[in-house]
């Protein structure tokens, strides 16, 4: 089983997350799982720093032998469930998750609807029709231009700031957007504006 989501967050920041809640499910023995073979253990996630802005994730799998109780590494399946985190924006990643073990498909479904839930998604891609509120004067067209050139240079710098270990979180808030957009620009809109010019600069209609 293979599904494909897009989110607003970081490759590193998802890695993270993701073996932080694994591990935590390892100790509520959500790992473990009952088959006709014997037990399967699944282990917490594992990941090495990016390479081009992409993060692979793995979590293999173990067969806890029924009469000796060793634990034996699973040959023949690289790993058991999967992510690649690809980065597309300072805020915003394509994951992959597939999942190659019918024995844990319940908690990959399980794992991926928290994963879902947990992270904001970005407004639907591909509409090939101008949004209704998308601006007709050039004046404020150029105006969104600039605002939304400001919200990429924010998404930078609370990146950059949580790699250094200053920031908990890689992705602004409204807020944070709005009080750089007033420092710059003289200018803070509402929550509704500033939600439309974040859509249009992530469907790349601003130009």
């Amino acid at each position: 089983m293979k599904v494909k989501v897009f989110l607003n967050t970081t490759p590193e920041f998802f890695a993270s997350w993701l073996l932080h809640r694994t591990s935590e499910d390892r100790i509520q023995g959500k790992l473990d799982f009952l088959t006709e073979e014997g037990r399967i253990v699944l282990h917490p996630s594992e990941w090495r720093p990016p390479i081009s802005n992409v993060v692979k994730i793995q979590m293999f799998g173990s067969r806890i032998m029924p009469a000796s109780g060793d634990t034996q590494r699973i040959e023949g399946v690289p790993h058991m469930i999967s992510f690649v985190a690809v980065g597309l924006a300072y805020d915003r990643v394509e994951v992959i998750a597939e999942c190659k073990e019918p024995a844990v498909m319940d908690y990959f479904e399980e794992l991926t609807s928290r994963i879902a839930k947990t992270f904001p998604r970005p407004a639907e891609e591909g509409l090939e029709t101008t949004p209704k509120h998308f601006p007709k004067r050039p004046r404020t067209l150029k105006k969104y231009k600039r605002a939304y050139d400001i919200i990429l240079q924010t998404r930078k710098r609370f990146h950059d700031c949580w790699k250094k270990g200053d920031f908990d979180n890689p992705t602004p808030k409204a807020q944070d957007h709005k009080d750089a957009l007033a420092y710059h620009m003289g200018w803070k809109p509402c929550d509704k504006t500033l939600r439309r010019i974040i859509e249009f600069g992530d469907k790349r209609l601003l130009g």
